[in-house]
């Protein structure tokens, strides 16, 4: 289980500590009180958002912190590296964000567990024939970790135009199909998938 935590750079202490947001108010402020932190006063661009023109990935990162507040569903948000997320629902699933260069893009992965070995030839079957209905998809991919691993769900979000509402959408849509896919590739339910999101309902980008 993710603890409630992601990346936050304090102005007070030299330190990196790998905060955002956790969904516990009274221990969000204790750790603000303790750290001394300071927006207003803070001269990194990582508080001061009204400053210039920035970045995509700056832009992403300030999503990352507001996209937990945002959406009740989320219990945490982590950043596990410069430029890594995860994103704990209250259901316990778990979306990673990857940012990717050339284009720009976040890269989102979900786990969906391990197919046993009298469904493995019906479930990969129905992922190769998911993968090949792209223009019905979105664009959202299946793929394994490696021989005998696990299966991952992943779509390639452009961030160019990207605004905090429309990951919201695509969060909330990836989530939900990783929900329906895992509960068939792990045999809870055998049938075929169905009543997935559809193409606009997940990219609804308008980009």
């Amino acid at each position: 289980r993710l603890l409630t935590v992601t990346g936050v750079q304090t102005c007070a202490l030299p330190i990196f500590v790998p905060i955002i947001f956790w969904r516990i108010p009274k221990l969000r402020e204790l750790f603000v009180a303790v750290l001394h932190i300071s927006p207003k006063s803070c001269p990194w661009p990582y508080f001061q958002r009204g400053a210039g023109m920035a970045s995509h990935l700056e832009r992403m990162q300030i999503m990352m912190e507001e996209i937990g507040p945002s959406m009740p569903e989320i219990e945490a948000v982590i950043q596990n590296e410069e430029k890594n997320w995860a994103i704990q629902f209250e259901d316990q699933s778990i979306i990673t964000l990857e940012w990717s260069e050339k284009p720009e893009r976040v890269v989102l992965t979900s786990l969906l567990g391990i197919p046993s070995e009298s469904m493995q030839l019906s479930v990969y079957e129905a992922l190769l024939c998911y993968n090949l209905l792209w223009k019905d998809t979105g664009g959202v991919k299946m793929a394994l970790s490696g021989p005998g691993g696990e299966l991952v769900l992943l779509y390639e979000l452009f961030v160019s135009q990207l605004s905090l509402n429309e990951l919201q959408t695509v969060l909330s849509n990836f989530v939900s199909i990783a929900q329906v896919w895992s509960v068939y590739v792990t045999g809870e339910n055998n049938q075929p998938v169905s009543n997935l999101p559809g193409p606009m309902d997940m990219l609804h980008l308008g980009a």
